[in-house]
């Protein structure tokens, strides 16, 4: 069973710095995050796997990250797993192909959503956004508290 730490820092290339995702892992590993995700919905394929490519490097026997979204980037970048949305590819093909060992996350904004979650072949479920956020343009209604109290 794997455990986590009780911060789960993203990156993101668009954050209000500017600064690289190389950079942001660079920052988690110094403050001793165990595990990360690389969020990038803007970069060219090819330059984010560059970016995959030294964060593995880095991480190596230090700490663990997953991309989201994208398999494909996760398994040619060295990732430890993928982060799946609600419209990505189901997580048992994503378990398929990483294999038993993978991370694999969920992202769930609703209570059935969460329920359905805990049937599938992941690692760990998240729920959100739990407040109102601008940081994600596209982000789906808050779920609040008690939902999260639940």
């Amino acid at each position: 069973m794997l455990s986590f730490d009780p911060v789960y820092p993203i990156t993101d290339s668009g954050n209000r710095r500017g600064w690289s995702h190389r950079r942001l892992a660079r920052c988690f590993l110094e403050a001793g995050v165990r595990l990360f995700q690389v969020r990038e919905k803007a970069l060219a394929d090819r330059v984010l796997l560059e970016e995959l490519a030294e964060i593995r490097r880095l991480c190596r026997g230090r700490a663990r990250f997953v991309v989201n979204d994208r398999l494909d980037l996760a398994l040619a970048g060295g990732a430890d797993g993928v982060h799946l949305g609600q419209d990505d590819l189901p997580a048992a093909a994503a378990r398929r192909w990483l294999g038993p060992d993978a991370i694999i996350g969920l992202s769930t904004h609703d209570p059935d959503q969460f329920q359905a979650a805990l049937e599938a072949p992941i690692d760990y479920v998240a729920l959100g956004p739990i407040f109102p956020t601008s940081t994600k343009p596209d982000a789906h209604p808050a779920v609040g508290l008690e939902t999260l109290a639940r």
